[in-house]
């Protein structure tokens, strides 16, 4: 659930929360996932508060939220409202939620939903040996934001490094680059699950994502990975 800064009243979040039920047709929810696009407004712990009210009612199973800092995720935390997962942005290229967050998630017990595992297809075979694109070579709006931040993290020449390790580590275990890129999320220990796009009838890649289970990454495998992002600017 994604609202606009506003009063988060008992009426406003129960009209919410009553809408996704007629919409999912279900009598409850099984994860109400809650994003806030700016925490100066103090709505949102208004609007946790009463999503956590429907949750002790049984119309929600479990709370999440998504695209939360460290900081806010661990005031939810402290003031007893149970979050199971926080969906972030999650990749060899971000790593933010690799650090404070990770710890946060260790010790409260709270789990990551990643997305951006692929960065929207620039971490795959797709772009390993190519010249960076032109500004108007590329028309997707996925694509065009994670060309930012191949750029905060050191620029094309950096991206390039990374997927030369990952074509080596994927022809080790016979898969594609993007398993690989996928498999390092996905073994990170406060991960549970990744969010992978697909367009449907265009690009689904469901076979090969599905092989993501056949390998898992040695220490071999980490090391090169961990030299090849070592060198990177971290993502503001």
């Amino acid at each position: 659930w994604c609202p606009s800064p506003g009063p988060m009243t008992s009426d406003v979040v129960r009209a919410a929360v009553t809408r996704a039920l007629v919409r999912l047709q279900t009598s409850k929810i099984d994860l109400m996932q809650f994003h806030w696009w700016t925490f100066q407004h103090p709505g949102w712990i208004d609007a946790m508060k009463e999503l956590a009210v429907l949750q002790q009612e049984g119309t929600i199973g479990c709370l999440g939220t998504t695209n939360f800092d460290t900081d806010h995720l661990r005031l939810l935390h402290h003031h007893g409202i149970a979050v199971v997962t926080n969906q972030v942005c999650f990749s060899l290229l971000d790593r933010r939620a690799s650090g404070d967050m990770s710890s946060f998630c260790a010790s409260s017990g709270v789990r990551l939903l990643a997305y951006g595992t692929l960065a929207g297809g620039l971490l795959t075979e797709k772009w390993y040996g190519k010249p960076k694109p032109t500004e108007n070579a590329v028309t997707d709006w996925s694509t065009m934001k994670y060309l930012r931040f191949v750029e905060q993290i050191g620029g094309w020449d950096v991206l390039q490094n990374i997927l030369a390790t990952l074509a080596k580590i994927a022809g080790k275990h016979d898969v594609s680059m993007s398993n690989v890129s996928t498999r390092w999320v996905l073994e990170q220990n406060t991960v549970a699950g990744v969010i992978i796009g697909a367009r449907l009838g265009e690009r689904e890649h469901r076979a090969d994502n599905l092989k993501v289970f056949s390998f898992a990454l040695d220490a071999e495998d980490r090391g090169m990975i961990d030299a090849a992002t070592s060198p990177t600017a971290e993502i503001p």
